[in-house]
């Protein structure tokens, strides 16, 4: 990840390993009772679940050409449990990444 200002201050305020967090997030899906194609394409009657597996740990990545910019590698461990995103008919597993401040 590559972080740019010209404010020096914010620079290493945000180039922190720790001020960044991002974490994987699992979002399961279904439709209860969907009894026709119209009730699912419509979007009726679905529940969702959200949790989050993993939490990315950032450490200072080799200096930037960037005058106003740094970098910080980093990586999620995924739990071995972890199914891929998927859907079929009335359930979905989306798994994704997000900035949380």
């Amino acid at each position: 990840m590559i972080i740019e200002t010209s404010d020096e201050q914010a620079l290493d305020l945000l180039s922190s390993p720790r001020a960044v967090v991002v974490r994987l997030q699992r979002r399961v899906a279904y439709c209860e009772g969907a009894e026709t194609h119209r009730t699912h394409a419509a979007g009726k009657g679905w529940r969702a679940a959200v949790d989050y597996p993993g939490t990315a740990v950032f450490w200072p990545g080799p200096a930037c050409d960037e005058y106003n910019g740094r970098r910080l590698d980093g990586e999620i461990q995924l739990p071995k449990h972890l199914k891929p995103s998927s859907a079929l008919m009335h359930f979905s597993i989306t798994v994704s990444t997000i900035h949380a401040s």
